[in-house]
């Protein structure tokens, strides 16, 4: 049984109990019943009515007559335990049958046996279960209900018509003093005995048995003795009668019940459909041509239900304030059983000629009737937490269709189609209609959850091809995603369950391979790695093709190959008929784009499974990829290299589809290779240093891993690419120019110069730019139009890095004014290094993912050899500044605003390339309006495209007029009718180009801004492969800190722009974590860096041009310091510590101190972790801020110098000797002498102040070894104690704790420095007496020899 209880927030959570079969004699009643009233009433307890005192009297006096052993049985019906009801009902049966046999048996007259009455006992029984299916008692209702059933069933002496008097009497009939718990009670007490009686029904008067024995005993061959019954029917007829005329009595006490309750709807609806299946069942074996026969009879009887299956479905929830689910299940399961007047009536199934056995789920599963329906099967409160019955039915009917998943089946006709015309089976109707465009589209919860539900139902049954469309579902795949990403969704837990559906669904025995790699394919377009948090404790994703072999999954790879290939049956139709000519146009195109989507849905599933292919089988799927998105051959036999056949009318939108699967897949190997490669480099790491441990579960995956870096997906594709243009039967797809030809001949010469240069090559630039070569020809290939004019300078730039010419002797010019010739002579003179740098800059404007990827790869392994001039290409992307110096914040703005211009001209210039007159005659308006576009907003583009639009209908209004000759001079100034309709079309014509063109501006902005970023990351990557470079401190830190600075300000001007806040960030994150984080491997830096750290600590300063406590101030205060110290470390790892710490001194002295400064304490602390020492030799400077006065801002400048000089004495790192203990005492003696009777009357305050001496001193006592106060400074510190114990007001507690702890450090540092001298006379006297026992020993030992001779 499934309970729900609810938690915090609402939430339901679903808890799986084992449900317990019931193992008793007869049949079993009412466990579906029992498992709805459960959900129902939800365990709650009930009262019942009072009985009057002559009904107690009356039951009292019956009890009596009653065996204890039958009374027992009672109290165990009403047991919480489901065994125990079970047992106490078929031994209560069992009594009661002996009871009324004994009885039976005691009667002799012929007469009496036809009118046999039952049993005292038996009566009292079953009027008191009668009344028990009213209680609400928790269990009793249960039991009472399965009892009644089994005595209704097994008793002979009581017929049907015994049990509606029974139930007639034990449950009162509703009033309007009823309570609405009681009248609850009431009706499903009703419900649950109506329920046994149509139970009984058929197993006493309807079953093959009961017939038997009524035959025996009309025809007088039965025992003398039967006591089968009370009354005896002379015919056939008037028991058929009789039986049709109950039955529809018991429909109509449904269809009662039904209708005053809409949560009893659903239990009702399954008692009616019960009843009439078993009445269907027992008539096949009598009538096999017309089985529900019976059925039928007792429904055309019964208007009531009649009525509840004819009711309209579209009229559904609170519109008609009736649930019509229960309609669609009743008219769905029942549509055989129906009268012929009810089957026109009802609206759930169409009407249809066919006589096959699938004809009624064809026309249900329509595409048009399951939209009619939609709405009425999303019903689901009443029902919820769970599913709807008809939703299990329905997604049986599906599996009928999806046999061929299952593991050794292949039915004939598994695939069929809905109906002829359409192109969906019944399962993809069902979920497209029903679920992806009906409960994931509404927004409730309740529905979105039955969705779900649904969901999980329906892969069970799918197939390979159906599990695609399930996860091709937009809506559905939104609704997984969101709600598995935060725990506190309210249905996080329902799509979790989803998720862990889809695992087991993938990894049950019976799952086929084919619909194995199906899940697994369709989770990896969507994203496995979305939702490897959820099932990682449990059953992940990743592991669902453990399964797998290379053969299945090389079957199901070719069984795709065939379905990209399949040739179109067009050709073939029947077009002869003309007045059907447009209806057949429009059914080849439907026709046409369902094979379309089914040969894209086929290359999706062929390139997401190439992970658990062999190389071999991978390299296939390459070559397939290669051929058929580049290439085309007219002749029937392909390459050897490619399988299959060529692709007949193979439309542009699967060649598109081909070439970016195929990048997509070698981008995924590159990344995939490149991970492998870092891990064998971290394991010999480890084994270096001891720490390699390998587990268990790595060492099945290694051997993957090797074939995985041995397959080199690119340099296969390239090969193809080179081997497909040298064959003459192959042709381009796109045709090529001399110029692409020549270009892509030249990349293949390059490409094979770097091959034979790369073993002499000891710098590595030939193997770090084979991997770009090949990209290039690869991308070339597949579009040759846009990569030309990009990858016609490679190859030349390569010749001259691996074969450098002679260098000519060049002067230089003394004018500063170059013409166009001059620089055209400069860039000859070029670097080569400097040339490929431009050129990988440029590769990362492109849109490519799979270029960008290798550029920077390529980057990272030429970075070695970068040049200065490099760097500094890089940064002007970065900074946009260019030469701009730095100024007020006005200037700056300017400045980028100008730079940023000229960034999106150039990306321009790429994206355009082939529109060279568009973008001269645009860059005028470019300029004009860039001021404006930097604050863009709907508003203002539509005020610019008014202007625009004016001015352009006004010229295009007069060219109207002059042209009208038949205007009159009168009416000159006034626009005709056909005026205004042109003027119209002008208007729009030019709001919509000056729209695009905005657009247009925009999007390059944004080009621009990503720009930015794709050159941050070369500038990462250089300073993780070269730390100890000399570009950093000199070019790179300052530059970038600058950048930061200028993003910062120009957010401040426009702060709805978040692209210059981003940036500033992405460039902190850079200076931070790798520019600035191996300063001690810096050597050989210029002599002039000392004026690199002024700069920093003048811009630190300037702060962002943000308010100090802003988030953006506190991000580049940061940012600021840690570029400082690290420029400070490097002066002081070359030897040049000295001029940094004079500078530090100055910052100190002459920022530190003023008001308008923007250095705070932590810019300094950043130094005191890279460079201790150059901080320390300020002590005495900061010491001074201690002394300034009591001012608030000499009160904050005190607590500032005092944090830091706690830092500095607490150092480990620092030198002990710096300060040295001189300048220790003098700042004892009088700046924190100072300090500590500083007059401060804040009280707060005051102890902090008093708490920070305290550190200090104690600090100074620790770490200065030796130290010693002075006389002076001891007695300055001791009478400024008491100064400020004497101040007013009195300190507080805190504040004389604090001043204690300074007297102690000095005592401390007095008995520390006695002790050390007492040691060390201790040890001159130990050695002093251990050199004259030396000597006494030697003359003994002389001695000793001197007698001896």
């Amino acid at each position: 049984m499934i309970h729900f209880r609810f938690e915090k927030k609402g939430r339901l959570t679903l808890e799986n109990t084992t449900h317990t079969k019931r193992a008793f004699v007869g049949v079993v009643a009412c466990s579906l019943l029992e498992y709805y009233i459960i959900i129902i009433m939800g365990g709650a307890s009930g009262t019942t009515k009072k009985k009057t005192k002559s009904t107690s009297n009356a039951n009292t006096s019956s009890t009596s007559l009653v065996p204890a052993t039958i009374l027992q049985r009672f109290w165990d019906l009403a047991s919480t335990d489901a065994a125990t009801r079970c047992t106490a009902a078929a031994s209560l049966s069992e009594e009661l049958f002996l009871v009324q046999n004994n009885t039976t048996s005691s009667i002799t007259n012929d007469d009496d046996k036809n009118n046999i009455k039952l049993d005292a006992v038996v009566e009292y029984s079953m009027k008191r279960l009668t009344r028990g299916l009213g209680s609400g008692r928790a269990g009793a209702r249960q039991g009472f209900a399965v009892a009644f059933t089994s005595a209704m069933t097994h008793l002979d002496a009581i017929s049907v018509e015994d049990g509606f008097r029974f139930l007639k009497e034990g449950l009162e009939p509703i009033t309007k003093s009823t309570k609405g718990s009681e009248a609850r009670d009431i009706l499903i007490g009703q419900l649950f005995g109506n329920a046994a009686l149509a139970r009984a029904l058929v197993a006493k008067e309807v079953s093959l048995e009961a017939k038997k024995k009524k035959k025996e005993m009309m025809s007088g061959s039965g025992s003398s003795n039967n006591n089968n019954k009370r009354k005896k029917w002379t015919t056939p007829e008037e028991e058929r009668e009789r039986i049709v005329d109950l039955s529809s009595q018991l429909f109509a006490e449904i269809c009662r019940i039904s209708n005053t309750k809409a949560y009893l709807s659903e239990s009702a609806a399954k008692v009616m459909i019960e009843l009439a299946l078993s009445l269907s069942k027992q008539e096949e074996g009598l009538h096999e041509k017309d089985p529900f026969r019976l059925a039928r009879e007792a429904l055309e009887k019964c208007p009531q239900a009649q009525a509840w299956v004819s009711r309209d479905v579209t009229d559904v929830g609170e519109q008609s304030g009736k649930t019509t689910i229960e309609t669609v299940w009743l008219a769905y399961s029942l549509y055989e059983c129906l009268p012929a007047r009810c089957k026109e009536a009802q609206s759930v199934v169409p009407k249809f000629s066919s006589s096959s056995s699938s004809a009624k789920e064809d026309s249900f599963f329509a595409y048009e009737n399951l939209k009619k329906v939609s709405h009425a099967l999303a019903e689901c409160p009443h029902a919820h937490p769970r599913v709807h019955p008809i939703w299990e039915i329905l997604c049986e009917a599906c599996r009928s269709n999806s046999d061929d998943d299952k593991k050794g089946g292949n039915k004939a006709g598994a695939t069929t189609k809905i109906s002829a015309g359409s192109n969906l089976t019944r399962l993809e109707a069902l979920w497209e209609t029903c679920c992806e465009n009906g409960l994931f589209t509404a927004p409730s919860h309740q529905r979105k959850y039955l969705g779900f539900r649904i969901f999980s139902m329906l892969l069970r049954n799918a197939t390979a091809s159906e599990t695609a469309k399930l996860f091709t579902s937009p809506n559905f795949i939104k609704c997984l995603v969101s709600n598995c990403a935060k725990p506190e969704n309210y249905l996080h837990a329902c799509s979790t369950d989803c998720l862990k559906a889809i695992a087991r669904c993938a990894k049950h025995p019976e799952t086929s391979a084919k619909k194995r790699v199906a899940i697994v394919a369709a989770l990896r377009k969507v994203g496995i790695h979305r939702f490897e948090k959820q099932l990682a404790k449990s059953s992940g994703i990743s592991t669902l093709l453990a399964g797998l072999t290379r053969e299945e999954a090389k079957a199901y790879c070719e069984e795709l190959r065939e379905t990209i290939l399949e040739k179109s049956d067009l050709a073939t139709q029947d077009e002869s008929d003309d007045e059907n000519e447009n209806d057949d146009n429009d059914e080849e195109k439907k026709k046409k784009n369902s094979r379309d989507f089914k040969r894209l849905w086929a290359l999706e599933q062929m390139c997401s499974i190439t992970s658990a292919l062999s190389p071999n089988d991978r390299l296939d799927v390459l070559h397939f990829c290669v051929f058929h998105a580049f290439y085309s051959t007219s002749k029937k036999q392909l390459p050897k290299t490619v399988l299959g056949k060529n692709i007949e009318d193979c439309p542009d939108v699967l060649r598109r589809a081909l070439s970016t699967r195929l990048l997509g897949i070698l981008l995924t190997n590159i990344r995939s290779r490149g991970r492998t490669q870092q891990q064998k480099k971290q394991q010999s790491q480890n084994t270096k240093n001891g720490k390699n441990h390998k587990d268990k579960g790595n060492e099945a995956n290694e051997e993957d891993e090797e074939e995985e870096e041995k397959f080199d997906a690119l340099s296969e594709a390239c090969e193809a690419v080179l081997k497909f243009d040298a064959d003459a039967s192959v042709t381009d797809v796109i045709p090529n120019s001399a110029r692409a030809k020549d270009a892509r001949k030249n990349l293949a010469n390059a490409l094979k110069l770097c091959e034979k240069k790369q073993k002499a090559d000891e710098s590595g630039v030939a193997t770090s730019i084979i991997p770009l070569l090949k990209t290039l020809i690869v991308l070339h290939a597949s579009d040759p139009k846009q990569f030309t004019s990009i990858v016609e300078d490679i190859p030349r730039c390569v010749e001259e890095l691996l074969q450098p010419p002679k260098k000519k002797k060049t002067t230089k010019k003394k004018s500063t004014k170059k013409t166009l010739e001059e620089d055209e002579e400069e860039e000859h003179d070029l670097e080569p290094m400097d040339v490929l740098n431009d050129l990988l800059i440029a590769f990362l404007a492109q849109p490519s993912a799979l270029l960008r990827d290798v550029t920077e790869r390529t980057f990272k392994g030429v970075s070695g050899k970068i040049t200065d001039r490099g760097i500094e290409d890089i940064l002007n992307v970065v900074e946009n500044m260019g030469a701009g110096k730095r100024g007020d914040e006005n200037d700056d703005e300017n400045d980028d605003e100008d730079d940023d211009s000229d960034d999106e001209d150039m990306l321009e210039e790429e994206d355009d390339s082939d529109d060279d007159d568009d973008d001269d005659s645009s860059s005028s308006d470019d300029d004009s309006d860039e001021d404006d576009d930097e604050n863009d907003s709907d508003a203002g583009m539509d005020t610019e495209a008014n202007e625009g639009a004016i001015e352009a209908i006004r010229k295009a209004a007069l060219k109207i007029q002059e042209d009208d000759d038949n205007s009159d001079d009168s009416d000159s100034d006034d626009f005709t009718d056909e005026q205004m309709f042109a003027t119209d079309k002008l208007l729009a014509d030019a709001f919509r180009a000056k729209r695009q063109e905005l657009s247009r501006k925009k999007a390059l902005k944004v080009a621009a801004a990503d720009f930015k970023f794709r050159a941050l990351s070369l500038l990462e990557l250089f300073a993780k492969s070269q730390p100890s470079s000399k570009f950093l401190p000199e070019i790179i830190v300052p530059r970038l800190l600058s950048a930061s600075r200028n993003a910062r300000i120009r957010f401040k001007s426009n702060p709805m722009e978040k692209s210059f806040l981003e940036l500033a960030q992405r460039i902190d994150s850079v200076l931070t974590k790798h520019a600035c984080k191996h300063a001690a491997m810096v050597t050989g830096t210029r002599k002039d860096i000392h004026e690199i750290l002024t700069q920093l600590i003048d811009v630190a300063d300037n702060g962002a041009g943000a308010g100090r406590d802003s988030d953006a101030a506190k991000g580049f205060a940061k940012t600021a310091a840690v570029a400082c110290a690290y420029i400070a470390k490097v002066m002081e790892s070359n030897g040049d510590g000295e001029s940094a710490a004079e500078i530090y001194k100055t910052a100190i002295t002459e920022k530190f101190e003023k008001k308008t400064s923007r250095l705070r304490a932590p810019f300094f602390a950043e130094l005191i972790k890279l460079s201790p020492n150059v901080l320390a030799s300020s002590s005495k400077e900061l010491a001074s801020l201690c002394d300034l006065g009591d001012s608030a801002r000499a009160q904050f400048l005190r607590q500032e110098s005092l944090q830091l000089l706690f830092q500095i004495f607490s150092c480990k790192q620092r030198d002990p000797s710096i300060p040295s203990a001189e300048e220790v005492n003098s700042m004892c003696e009088i700046s924190l002498a100072n300090a500590v009777k500083a007059d401060v009357e804040n009280q707060s305050r005051r102890a902090d102040t008093s708490k920070m001496c305290a550190n200090v001193f104690e600090a100074i006592g620790r770490h200065a070894e030796g130290f010693v106060f002075s006389q002076k400074a001891k007695a300055a510190i001791e009478n400024a104690i008491e100064t400020q114990k004497e101040r007013a007001p009195q300190p507080s507690q805190k504040t004389v704790q604090a001043l204690e702890r300074i007297a102690k450090a000095l005592d401390d540092a007095k008995k520390t420095n006695s002790s050390t001298n007492d040691e060390g006379k201790k040890k001159r006297k130990s050695s002093i007496a251990g050199d004259d026992d030396h000597d006494e020993r030697e003359k003994k030992k002389k001695k000793k020899k001197a007698l001896k001779k």
